[in-house]
């Protein structure tokens, strides 16, 4: 079966409010299955309101309302492939501005940052351009850190069972120190990975 909807929009009293939205969905007898989802901007504030009505995991949604997740997407792509419920590619695009996470677990947290990503199964980039962010490494540092500029690129390739992250030109400032990072990093899940 399939189903697909284009050029929706809608807004209702509690906060949705979708505006051209165009997405897809197929499942076939032999398990594979399709998602496809292009939206012009997203209110991540409002994403708590739309989890209930879709079928992800009950782990997966905790997480992201425990993330709390703030900011706008704009020009965003989805684009998911699985076979028997188990994802064998994706790709996701986006800009978004003001994006701001709670940090968990192991998991850091932002606020206030602004660029762009473009993310599939094999590499990513993101590119950032922010000002007055925050960034918070909660079990590595004991406070949040005030970022006054953060700007450059982050990049990375998945091959095997490594990743291969590489920082370019990642220029920072705050009241206390001014640089910019060049890095490659490379996680392999062997003694914690290699820094260069």
């Amino acid at each position: 079966y399939s189903i697909s909807v284009d050029n929706l929009s809608a807004s209702a009293d509690n906060g949705l409010n979708l505006k051209d939205l165009k997405a897809d969905y197929s499942r076939m007898t032999n398990g594979k299955q399709a998602f496809n989802l292009k939206l012009a901007s997203f209110n991540l504030a409002d994403a708590h309101q739309y989890l209930e009505l879709v079928p992800l995991p009950a782990a997966l949604q905790q997480q992201i309302t425990a993330a709390a997740p703030q900011g706008a997407l704009e020009n965003l792509v989805v684009n998911w492939q699985a076979a028997n419920n188990v994802t064998t590619a994706y790709r996701i695009n986006s800009k978004f501005n003001r994006l701001s996470i709670q940090a968990q677990d192991k998991i850091p947290g932002f606020n206030n940052l602004s660029g762009e990503l473009k993310a599939n199964q094999k590499s990513g980039q993101l590119q950032l351009d922010s000002v007055n962010s925050m960034l918070d490494f909660k079990g590595i540092l004991r406070w949040p850190i005030p970022i006054d500029r953060l700007n450059g690129k982050v990049s990375w390739e998945i091959q095997d069972k490594a990743t291969e992250i590489n920082v370019n030109e990642l220029n920072i400032s705050n009241p206390h120190i001014t640089g910019t990072l060049n890095a490659s990093y490379v996680l392999d899940g062997i003694k914690g990975g290699y820094l260069d």
